[in-house]
Formats: C-alpha cells, sequence, structure tokens
C-alpha cells in the first residue's frame, strides 16, 4: 500500500446552504494532534490523490491543513451558529442547541485523537458527543448514513487514482462514498477519467476534481502517515513496495557465520 497515506477523513452530510462542517473551518489544530499524539509520525496534506499515483500534484495547496480559529470563529457567525444566551456554547441558526456526535472506538490511541478534536472544537464554542463502538459497528453506521463524523484511514492499493476519486462519485454511496456526497460534476469527472488513457487530459480532470473536493469539501483530508522499518545487517531481500505489502516471502536471514 502507498505510504503515507490519507490518515483521516470526517464525512459531514450537509444540506445544501448550511453551514460547511466545523473542522473544514481552519479550527482543527493537526500540529498539535501530529506532535502529541502521532509522536511526530505524519505530514498535513493537502489533497485527496496519493503519492505515487497519478492525479497527485506535490505543487496544489489547499486549506485542508491550515489552522485559523479566528477565521473559523468568523465563518460559524456569518451562518448564523453563534452563542445567543452566553453559556459559552453555539446554538444553531434556529436558536436550538447544538451538539456534534462523532463515531469513534474504545482504544487509548483514539481517545487521545478524540481529546485534541473536543479541544478545538470547544475553543469554536462547540460540543461534541462521541459514540464509542467497535471499527465494524462504525462502519456499518457509516455505510447506512447513521453519523456525522468519523475518522477513517485510506490507503492507495494501485498507482491509479481514481480509486482516490470513488470517494466523491454519488453512485458509490453508501460504499467508498461515505460521506453519500453527490454532484453532478464530479461524477461526470469519474467517468471521464475512468475511460481515459494516462495523459494531460486526463491529469487536467483530475486536477478539475482535486480543487472541487477542496472548496466543497465533504470530506477533510488531514494528513499521511510516516512508517518506520526496522532492519539489521543479517536481513536479506528487504525492500517496502510503495502498494503491496507481502514482501515478507522474500526475506531470508544470513547464516550469522
Amino acid at each position: 500500500m502507498a505510504a503515507p497515506d490519507r490518515l483521516a477523513l470526517a464525512p459531514f452530510p450537509l444540506e445544501r446552504g448550511a453551514c460547511p462542517k466545523p473542522d473544514s473551518l481552519l479550527g482543527t489544530d493537526l500540529a498539535t494532534e501530529f506532535r502529541a499524539v502521532r509522536r511526530g509520525q505524519a505530514v498535513p496534506a493537502q489533497g485527496f490523490y496519493f503519492p505515487h499515483t497519478s492525479g497527485f500534484d506535490p505543487g496544489f495547496k489547499s486549506l485542508q491543513s491550515e489552522y485559523d480559529p479566528a477565521k473559523a470563529q468568523g465563518l460559524l457567525d456569518t451562518y448564523g451558529y453563534r452563542d445567543r444566551d452566553g453559556d459559552g456554547w453555539r446554538e444553531d441558526p434556529q436558536g436550538q442547541p447544538l451538539e456534534l456526535e462523532m463515531l469513534t472506538q474504545p482504544t487509548a490511541f483514539q481517545r487521545q485523537l478524540d481529546e485534541v478534536f473536543r479541544k478545538d472544537l470547544q475553543a469554536l464554542g462547540l460540543r461534541v458527543r462521541f459514540r464509542s463502538a467497535k471499527w465494524a459497528e462504525n462502519l456499518k453506521a457509516s455505510r447506512s448514513g447513521g453519523f456525522q463524523l468519523w475518522t477513517v484511514t485510506e490507503a492507495a492499493h494501485t498507482p491509479d487514482g481514481l480509486e482516490a476519486l470513488a470517494i466523491y462519485h454519488g453512485p458509490q454511496a453508501g460504499g467508498k462514498n461515505l460521506a453519500r456526497f453527490q454532484l453532478p460534476e464530479m461524477d461526470a469527472l469519474f467517468e471521464q477519467i475512468a475511460v481515459l488513457p494516462d495523459g494531460e487530459q486526463r491529469a487536467a480532470l483530475m486536477r478539475r476534481s482535486e480543487r472541487l473536493a477542496a472548496a466543497l469539501m465533504p470530506y477533510k483530508t488531514k494528513g499521511r502517515r510516516i512508517y518506520n522499518t526496522l532492519t539489521g545487517p543479517r536481513l536479506v531481500g528487504f525492500r517496502s513496495p510503495v502498494f503491496q505489502n507481502n514482501w515478507w516471502n522474500v526475506l531470508d536471514l544470513k547464516d550469522p557465520s
């Protein structure tokens, strides 16, 4: 599998015209997450295409990894998500209490990630409630549309970036497309890219899809993991494939004599 990979997506289905989801609003402190929880083993991501795959543009820059709480609060205010009663928490545009719900897993590592996210949202005046379950149960809930937020990991299995684009493909809602994102232009791009050979025309369509994804952001690609491998002088045949993980069958150890 390609490394580094997409660390997390936080799908949040929204009706047209609603406020963008809060962790898309520059309010996620990824630097703290990467330093304190991931121990420096991650780097910020700009787009959803994976390194070493078609569609990946190392020069692409987006707001995916920027952190600006003041701007995030301003956007929430603009869309009517304000603290109307002075209790420190925002209400929705109709004045009703606002609480987000995020799927999570009952592991010590995940609890550390959740705490960083909770503090990020609290700084914006947003409550979040974590619904803990086994990963398989969360996957079932997300595929049925029974969630607001969930963090998952993605990885590339082939050099073709079309696999990554599938999360924005409307007909795959409830499958790869956990956010149930629907946009006719994106669907048309997917269908065109699927039949075109590699080349400038296909690359241009992929660039367009990445810019649409960054502007509308039904997912937030937070970062890419750093993988470490420890080897020794007796090890023979080791290599680190980009897209496969079945390298162990070609390993051997030198005779210590």
